[in-house]
């Protein structure tokens, strides 16, 4: 058969990118022979029965072969049923009616002509210089680019062999045609050294921790090499909300900026690179900072009030850093001034008590020198947060209740933000300090008079915190003349009268026992006497 090659490259309509073997080339004697079109291809027409491709060997005459696609159906990979002999000629055609999904053709023919060859190269695509970029993953907004090294070649083969396929997968090792596709950054793997991508952006849904990136690579000349990269996947800090808000209006221009993190950042990633807050007026401001670990609160102050009626913009950059260096993920957001303001107010507030044990009741009273349009109170201790309702007395006063039955001990930092009608805001704060007292104690618990020469007993007691209290009174000889209960109220004295005009002259035991809200239980037993 006389070596005659005819290569058509499609001008118009479907269009062929490369071919490997390329025209006229020395090749294995297993070769994949790989196309890559310019568009998706529609599969069928490289079904062997379909007529519009041929595989002749100069030896062997026609011959079989197995497709696969890859590359969103642009790139065709044409495995041979057989080796072929030493120094045969062999040509692939590719005819006129191979059509893209969208229908079109291949203007002409395309005929490639290679010889094969002996002991090809058989080393498999090198991995040498693999790697991720960037290796560490912030998420969200993870990208990530495969570098995948040159293969090696032995001394009796001439020339590179090119990568022809790249895959990934993660956590999982899959077979190479199972594999998540790498895409060539170039647009075609045409060469012997090829970077690669990520094309399908998926690596957001990682949970946090340490992944396997499986690599894979094949190379034309049949040989298929794996490897593996450490990808180390961090949660990125992220904005949880802000005040003002988002396209908030009716700001006062002396405002400070809160802003709450989902996780506590590294204050000292904080400043002028990492925060820019710019008027539309009056430019860029600068700021000082309070940073609270415990709410993961950032406050800014502005250094210069803003002007009426002006738009600030605020921009969190990823320079802010959390305690792992993870970055910020960016937030930026915008506010707008009120129109006119009459300046600062002031307000004042207090705890009544500011001290005491748990389940005590604590009144928090805030008074304004302006009519107010907002309040809030929140109360902070380490990780635990807890937000208070404060009812309006009237447009300047404010009223609500802490209350401490089943809350942390400790000294808590309590806040208040007060905003009036023209949108200034300003905030005070106090501490709060709650011990844990005994919750009943023979001390604190009697029966007066004593003796009793009326008919009633009063039969008091204090309860270092809410509790379900039972009273039992008996006789010397144990009979139980009564049994009752109430609902024990916290910090302060609680008494029960007990009618006793049935009761004789002599000495009673009694038995008070009370049960908090966490299941712990205290007795105490007295006598007391009655005299008639």
């Amino acid at each position: 058969m006389a070596m005659v090659a005819v290569f058509l490259v499609a001008g118009t309509g479907l269009g062929i990118r490369f071919t490997s073997p390329g025209q006229a080339e020395l090749f294995a004697q297993n070769p994949w022979f790989v196309v890559q079109f310019d568009e998706a291809i529609d599969t069928t027409c490289f079904r062997p029965d379909s007529g519009y491709v041929t595989l002749l060997s100069d030896s062997l005459g026609t011959v079989g072969y197995t497709p696969r696609f890859t590359y969103l159906d642009r790139v065709v990979f044409l495995q041979p049923a057989v080796i072929f002999p030493d120094s045969d000629s062999v040509w692939v055609t590719l005819r006129q009616g191979i059509h893209s999904t969208t229908n079109d053709s291949l203007p002409g023919d395309t005929t490639v002509f290679f010889t094969t060859r002996v002991n090809p190269d058989s080393v498999p695509a090198s991995f040498t210089s693999k790697s991720l970029d960037p290796d560490t993953a912030f998420i969200p907004g993870y990208d990530s680019t495969v570098v995948l090294g040159e293969i090696e070649d032995n001394d009796s083969w001439a020339g590179k062999t090119p990568i022809v396929w790249a895959g990934y997968s993660v956590d999982t090792a899959v077979s190479w045609s199972e594999a998540s596709l790498l895409w060539p950054v170039d647009g075609a793997m045409d060469s012997s050294a090829e970077q690669v991508q990520n094309t399908e952006r998926s690596l957001d849904t990682l949970s946090v921790g340490t992944h396997i990136f499986y690599l894979y690579a094949l190379d034309n000349c049949g040989n298929l090499n794996q490897d593996s990269l450490t990808l180390w996947v961090i949660q990125r800090p992220q904005v949880d909300s802000t005040d003002p808000y988002d396209g908030e209006f009716m700001i006062s221009v002396s405002t400070d900026i809160l802003v709450w993190f989902s996780e506590n950042i590294d204050q000292n990633t904080i400043g002028d690179s990492a925060v820019r807050i710019r008027g539309s007026q009056t430019g860029l401001h600068g700021f000082t900072f309070i940073y609270s670990s415990g709410p993961r609160l950032l406050t800014l102050n502005p250094s210069v009030n803003f002007s009426p009626q002006e738009t600030v913009f605020v921009d969190l950059t990823d320079r802010i850093k959390g305690f792992s260096n993870n970055p910020l993920f960016p937030y930026s957001f915008w506010f707008m001034t009120s129109p006119s303001d009459t300046g600062a107010f002031t307000i004042s507030y207090d705890l009544e008590p500011d001290t005491a044990m748990l389940g005590v009741n604590i009144t928090v009273h805030l008074l304004s020198s302006r009519n107010l349009s907002q309040v809030a109170c929140s109360l902070y201790l380490d990780t635990a947060t807890l937000e208070i309702q404060l009812a309006s007395l009237s447009p300047k006063e404010f009223q609500g209740t802490i209350r401490t039955g089943g809350l942390p001990t400790g000294t808590w930092d309590t806040r208040v933000w007060a905003t009036d009608e023209y949108g200034s805001t300003v905030d005070t704060s106090a501490r709060l300090t709650l011990l844990r007292g005994n919750l009943l104690s023979p001390d604190s618990t009697y029966v007066w008079p004593d003796p009793v020469d009326g008919d009633q007993a009063n039969f008091r007691f204090w309860l270092g915190e809410n509790a379900q209290v039972s009273l039992s009174v008996f006789t010397l000889g144990g009979k139980k003349l009564l049994f009752q209960t109430v609902a024990g109220e916290g910090g302060k004295w609680n008494t029960v009268v007990v009618d006793v005009s049935r009761y004789g002259t002599d000495i009673y035991y009694y038995k008070v026992s009370a049960l908090n809200g966490m299941g712990v239980r205290a007795d105490v037993t007295k006598k007391f006497t009655v005299v008639k």
